[in-house]
């Protein structure tokens, strides 16, 4: 498949935290956001042993390509970090504990470092830094991982694609951005979306997901219209126009404007007019039903409400019994998971 044939690449990062079960949400979110490269964080070993995963040496991240279009070439391995490479880019995924001593943090910079200098085309580095510097979005200024991260990614001309206020941790009060997408600078003028995904994975790390345009592809300033993804009929304009006009006034002001409005125009698009050049609907995720959907739901509904109460700084009873609320809801949707999965296994034997 040449160049100009080539579709975008919609890459998943993760951190699913040794859970099983956060794995299998993982899958529901590929569906739903045509995710054809996945970057895992502290995945369930189990999950991970298939030939269709690459691990690194303590299988501490994994990647895995599951998408029609693209291709890995070939691929390796280091002490938190493995690659992929693919026709003209390299991807790596990474994790670092955060009980690592400096020591430590450097080598695995150091060797992280050696195999990235290796290549003389175009790289991403995605995954699990668990360093803080502004340079991220972090309010620490004088974090020493962070301060050995900048200088590492000033040493290769990268740059941090991390962008808003959306921190990519939440445990409770608890908010950090320690999960990051690095990228030699060729990389990031095909960057086309980078954003946090505000829904319940049952992870304390939230959903990265970002898009990376083809070779040439520039993300601002280029003509993309011969590449959109619909077939535009006159007939459903007018219905288009009425439809985006309604929607406009729902958007959520609070998120970057320009990956707002593009998701809204996309969402309005799928609604009204027909796909171009379609290849079908990916299969659904098996074991997914609309009471697991339903129940994650009510689970973000929850944590925001404890969210919003912990910010205006409210009765300490009230915040406790809001947190105890979402937490009983975040096990319950754990539990009904797995015996909902383990039940359809069973039906399929």
């Amino acid at each position: 498949m040449n160049d100009r044939e080539r579709k975008e690449t919609i890459v998943l990062q993760t951190n699913v935290q040794r859970k099983g079960v956060a794995m299998d949400v993982m899958w529901k979110t590929v569906q739903e956001e045509g995710v054809n490269v996945l970057v895992v964080s502290e995945p369930n070993k189990k999950r991970v042993k298939g030939v269709e995963w690459m691990t690194d040496v303590r299988e501490d991240v994994a990647v895995r390509v599951c998408g029609r279009h693209e291709k890995g070439e070939m691929f390796g391995k280091g002490e938190g970090f493995v690659w992929i490479k693919f026709s003209d880019w390299v991807l790596y995924g990474c994790y670092i504990s955060p009980n690592t001593g400096i020591g430590r943090y450097r080598k695995f910079l150091d060797d992280l470092g050696e195999s990235v200098n290796t290549w003389e085309g175009e790289v991403v580095v995605a995954g699990d830094f668990n360093a803080k510097s502004p340079l991220w979005g972090s309010p620490i200024i004088n974090d020493v991982r962070g301060s050995l991260l900048e200088d590492w990614m000033a040493e290769r001309c990268m740059v941090c694609h991390n962008c808003g206020n959306a921190p990519t941790f939440l445990r409770g009060a608890q908010k950090s951005h320690i999960d990051l997408t690095l990228s030699t600078e060729g990389v990031a003028r095909r960057m086309k979306e980078w954003r946090v995904l505000e829904h319940e994975n049952l992870s304390d790390h939230q959903d990265i997901v970002w898009v990376l345009g083809k070779t040439g592809e520039c993300m601002r300033g280029e003509d993309r219209t011969k590449d959109m993804g619909w077939s535009v009929a006159e007939d459903k304009m007018e219905r288009l126009a009425e439809v985006m006009k309604e929607r406009v006034k729902t958007m959520d002001e609070r998120k970057d404007l320009v990956y707002e409005t593009k998701r809204v125009l996309e969402e309005m698009c799928d609604r009204v007019l027909k796909k171009k050049g379609c290849m079908g609907k990916r299969k659904g995720v098996y074991w997914w039903t609309d009471e697991i959907a339903e129940k994650r739901r009510e689970c973000l509904r929850k944590r925001r409400k404890w969210m919003r109460c912990y910010k205006k700084g409210g009765n300490t009873e009230i915040i406790m019994e809001k947190g105890k609320e979402y937490k009983q809801t975040k096990k319950r949707i754990e539990d009904n998971d797995q015996h909902i999965e383990g039940k359809c296994v069973e039906e399929s034997v």
